[in-house]
This record gives structure tokens, C-alpha cells and sequence, in this order.
């Protein structure tokens, strides 16, 4: 009985918190980072201010837990989207298809990710689990023989977000 309760505890803490960021990125995108408030905030997200604070420290660690739940959602998205089975340059393609949608239909909270440039470590580590999306493309299209072994990943992985990007 107690790990049932732990459970449906747990489950309320975590449906809490996903209103919490729901709420916030809804708010931030509306309004931006400067006009957002942690009120209008709380009151999206039906808790009491002070809840908010419970969670995260401040409007910054706030905005980082939204930007964070991005980077997260879009690596299991573009690891759904993409076929291990299809060639490298296949998955290529379906990776580039998936990115550029993924940011036209959030161009909102994209545009949040600049404004919460990663500060520490642990931020910067959801981003990196993203773009090893595509190291593991190209090392598998290596693996294949369907690549050169002596490419050099992380220049070509630089080359083609920064072609994403600048598009």
C-alpha cells in the first residue's frame, strides 16, 4: 500500500509541476520573459504563488525548466521521427524535416531558448542530448559503410545546424 501512495503522490507532484510549465510557457511566450509574472503564472496554472516558488527558485530557474522540457520533448521526437533501419542520408532528411517543423509549430518557446541562453552545465547537457541525434545518424551511416570513416562528425554536426539555423 505505501508504494501505491508514493506513486499517486509522486504523480501529483509531477502533474503539478507539468502545470506549472505549461502554464509558464504559455505566459512567457504571450508576454516574454520581462512582462511575464510568477501571479499570472500561478494563476494559469491554478496553484498558489507560493506553490510556484516550491518548484522553482525564480522567473529565471522557471523559464530554464521550460526551455529544458523543450529540449527534452524535441530529442524523444526526433528520435521517434526518425527510421534506424533507413539509410544515413534517409534519416538525415527525416531529422531535418522533424527540426524544422518542430521549430515552426514552437516558434514561441524557441524564441524563449535565446532568451535563456544555457547557464550551467546541466542545461547545456539537454542540448547536447539533442544533437547527438545526429551523431548517432552519422555514426551509424559509418558503421554501414555508407559514410567515409574518416569524417569528421562534430564539424559536419556544426554545419548542418548552423544551415538549419540560418534558414
Amino acid at each position: 500500500m505505501p508504494a501505491i501512495l508514493r506513486n499517486t503522490s509522486r504523480e501529483r507532484i509531477e502533474a503539478k509541476e507539468s502545470s506549472i510549465l505549461d502554464a509558464a510557457e504559455k505566459i512567457f511566450s504571450q508576454a516574454g520573459f520581462d512582462g511575464a509574472k510568477i501571479s499570472e503564472i500561478s494563476r494559469a496554472a491554478s496553484v498558489a504563488e507560493g506553490t510556484v516558488y516550491l518548484y522553482y527558485r525564480n522567473k529565471r530557474d522557471l523559464l530554464a525548466g521550460v526551455v529544458g522540457r523543450f529540449w527534452t520533448q524535441l530529442t524523444i521526437g526526433a528520435e521517434a521521427a526518425i527510421n534506424p533501419s533507413s539509410s544515413a542520408y534517409e534519416q538525415l532528411e527525416q531529422f531535418s524535416r522533424y527540426h524544422l517543423q518542430s521549430i515552426l509549430d514552437q516558434f514561441e518557446v524557441v524564441s524563449l531558448t535565446y532568451r535563456a541562453r544555457p547557464q550551467q552545465d546541466q542545461d547545456l547537457d539537454q542540448v547536447r542530448h539533442y544533437v547527438r541525434v545526429f551523431d548517432r545518424i552519422m555514426q551509424r551511416g559509418i558503421d554501414r559503410n555508407e559514410l567515409p570513416d574518416n569524417i569528421v562528425i562534430w564539424q559536419l554536426r556544426d554545419v548542418f545546424f548552423g544551415t538549419l539555423e540560418f534558414s
